[in-house]
């Protein structure tokens, strides 16, 4: 059992992820309430399309390295080493819309391969990694961490069909009764300012 720190629930299951004991104490947000909608609108149950809203809540969810902030769709802080202008030293480097959009094609694609092996915390992340993609508010944006700016609040709020449309696509693929398609099908397309 792991603690969900300052939220106040505690997940309960070996993988620290699968149900949550004394859900009235868990903050629901917007944007939890709007992964939710969009994966029951998609043919999710609302067990799993609770398990997705609530992803923004797990332990290390919101870090703002690669690992973490890709898949939420947006660059996370890269560390590099030894840049050729310096001899020594590690140096923080915002991840650039484009290697965070390939941080999120590559995230997708380890997910599936997790999910299709029966890791249903992996599909979770995934449905979440997919529907914040099309978010203003992410968009393979760089992600400093911290509270959200009201830009990306807004941009969370603005909802369109697209995530709910790529959710159905990858949730019937995923049960196998479509091919499974490459994560640049589910995601939101690359920006064209994105490089």
């Amino acid at each position: 059992m792991g603690n969900c720190g300052s939220i106040g629930g505690v997940w309960t299951e070996d993988t620290g992820l699968t149900s949550v004991q004394d859900p009235g104490r868990f903050i629901m947000d917007y944007n939890s309430f709007e992964h939710i909608k969009m994966t029951v609108d998609a043919g999710g149950s609302y067990s799993f399309a609770a398990r997705v809203g609530l992803a923004d809540f797990w332990p290390g969810s919101q870090g703002t390295d690669p690992a973490h902030a890709n898949w939420h769709s947006t660059g996370g802080v890269a560390r590099r080493y030894g840049r050729p202008d310096e001899l020594e030293g590690v140096h923080a480097v915002p991840q650039k819309c484009g290697e965070a959009y390939a941080g999120a094609v590559a995230t997708l694609a380890g997910l599936t391969r997790s999910a299709q092996a029966g890791n249903s915390a992996s599909a979770v992340l995934a449905i979440h990694d997919i529907q914040d993609s099309y978010a203003a508010g992410h968009l393979y944006q760089f992600w400093p961490g911290g509270l959200p700016s009201w830009a990306h609040l807004r941009g969370d709020a603005s909802f369109n069909t697209s995530p709910v449309d790529a959710t159905r696509a990858y949730l019937k693929a995923l049960r196998g009764a479509a091919p499974m398609q490459s994560p640049e099908h589910y995601l939101a397309p690359r920006p064209a300012n994105c490089n």
